[in-house]
């Protein structure tokens, strides 16, 4: 009862120690590696809301984990430092800075989730966050949110991995 949530490391810690984690100030990871460990917490809650059949129970905590791995993985290519949640800007901004489009589809899904969730991105975080005029009702197929998200994911690790963590191209422009 008396022991704090975060605590000096330990002097015998090592690779043993398994129920814990060493927490670094600014939490020591990239952007990059950031976007990936909310990627693989969505994927892992929506695997486990369909599993269980209870995806209207997971249906907030999943999307917002999902929309947070898409503005990461996009301020990430986009080299975007900007405080902006908004996904239509920072796909623009991508789409800037490289100076290519980025897929239709792709592009497509983002612009989506950025009308259900504008700016802030607050929408699946707090009840009652849309204003009356903009409320909807949409279905989710799951499935083939989970299949789009992928899709998306995939192309911006490949152009990641092509241009590099920064988001910037090689000398030549490739």
């Amino acid at each position: 009862m008396h022991t704090p949530l975060l605590q000096e490391p330990p002097d015998d810690l090592d690779e043993t120690w398994r129920h814990g984690v060493l927490w670094i100030g600014g939490h020591g990871q990239e952007r990059f590696d950031l976007a990936r460990n909310y990627r693989y917490v969505a994927e892992k809650m929506l695997d486990q809301a369909l599993k269980n059949d209870e995806a209207q129970d997971w249906l907030c905590p999943v999307l917002f984990a999902y929309r947070h791995t898409l503005e990461l993985y996009l301020k990430t290519i986009g080299n975007i430092n900007e405080r902006t949640h908004s996904l239509a800007k920072c796909a623009a901004l991508v789409e800037k800075l490289h100076g290519e489009k980025l897929h239709p589809r792709a592009k497509g899904w983002i612009e989506e989730l950025d009308k259900i969730d504008p700016h802030p991105g607050t929408t699946f975080r707090y009840e009652g966050d849309q204003k009356p005029q903009d409320y909807a009702e949409y279905w989710v197929d799951l499935h083939q949110f989970k299949f789009a998200m992928g899709q998306v994911f995939e192309m911006i690790d490949r152009a990641i991995l092509r241009v590099g963590l920064k988001g910037s191209t090689t000398k030549n422009g490739k």
